[in-house]
C-alpha cells in the first residue's frame, strides 16, 4: 500500500486571546486535512474495549431515546493551531468542559504522541481516564442505534464523545478529510425522529458549535476505516 502524500500547513498570524484561543490559520487551498493516524500511514490495529455491562446499559438507553431528549452541553471550542493537532484540540475541548480548564494544545500534543501524521485515536481514551474523573471507552461505533444511543447516554451524563471521520466536501459536510477528530456536545431527539446531533469542531473552516443530522454524522464516523469513538 503507497503512503498518502501529505501537504504542509502554512501558518499565519497566531494570536492567542484569553482561553478562547483564537488563531488565525492560513492553509492551501488543496490541502487535505489529516490530524488522524491512518491504516496507511502505519497505525497499528487496537481492539475496542468489551463492556460487560454494555448490553444492559443499551437497554436502558434505549428507552430514554424512545421518550426523546434535548440537550446541550457548554464546551468550549478551541481552534487547532496546525492541520495535524486536531486529536490535541479536540482532547483540550474535553477535558476544559470536564475539568473547568485545561493545558496546551502542545501539552496534550506530548501526552497523545501527536506527530506531522496525527494522534492515535487510543491515546485520546488514555489521556482523557489520566485528565478528568470521567471513564472513557474506546469501541467500534456498531449500528446507527447503537451509536446514537451511547451519544445520548453520555450527553445526559455530561461528557462528550470523542469520534473519528472521514468526509468529502459535500453540501453535507463542510470541508474534505482522511481523518479527523471531533467531540459531540449535544443532541436533539425529543421529536423520535430527524435526530440532530451538535459536535464541537477545532478545524478552521467549520470552527466552533454547530447542529447535523444524526444520519450525516453517523455516516462521516462510519467512512473512517477505525469506525470508532471514544464514549
Amino acid at each position: 500500500m503507497k503512503l498518502l502524500k501529505f501537504v504542509s500547513v502554512l501558518t499565519a498570524a497566531v494570536a492567542v486571546l484569553g482561553m478562547g484561543e483564537a488563531l488565525s490559520v492560513s492553509c492551501h487551498a488543496d490541502e487535505m486535512l489529516d490530524g488522524d493516524y491512518s491504516y496507511e500511514e502505519g497505525a497499528p490495529f487496537v481492539p475496542y474495549d468489551c463492556a460487560p455491562d454494555e448490553k444492559n446499559s443499551r437497554t436502558i438507553i434505549r428507552r430514554v431515546y424512545d421518550t426523546g431528549y434535548y440537550g446541550t452541553l457548554a464546551v468550549t471550542p478551541f481552534q487547532q493551531e496546525n492541520g495535524h493537532y486536531c486529536g490535541p484540540a479536540t482532547t483540550r475541548q474535553v477535558i476544559d468542559y470536564l475539568n473547568g480548564s485545561s493545558a496546551s494544545q502542545d501539552t496534550y500534543a506530548r501526552l497523545l504522541g501527536t506527530t506531522s501524521q496525527g494522534t492515535e485515536m487510543p491515546k485520546i481514551r488514555d489521556v482523557l481516564n489520566q485528565k478528568t474523573s470521567k471513564t472513557y471507552r474506546y469501541n467500534q461505533i456498531g449500528s446507527e442505534s447503537t451509536w446514537m444511543n451511547r451519544i445520548e447516554t453520555d450527553i445526559k451524563k455530561e461528557k462528550p464523545v470523542v469520534l473519528d471521520i472521514k468526509a468529502s466536501n459535500t453540501s453535507e459536510w463542510p470541508y474534505t478529510t482522511k481523518g479527523h477528530y471531533i467531540n459531540t456536545s449535544g443532541i436533539d431527539s425529543k421529536t423520535g425522529h430527524d435526530v440532530r446531533i451538535r459536535i464541537t469542531d477545532p478545524y478552521w473552516k467549520a470552527f466552533g458549535n454547530r447542529w447535523c443530522t444524526a444520519d450525516e454524522l453517523y455516516n462521516v464516523n462510519s467512512n473512517h476505516f477505525r469506525q470508532a469513538m471514544i464514549w
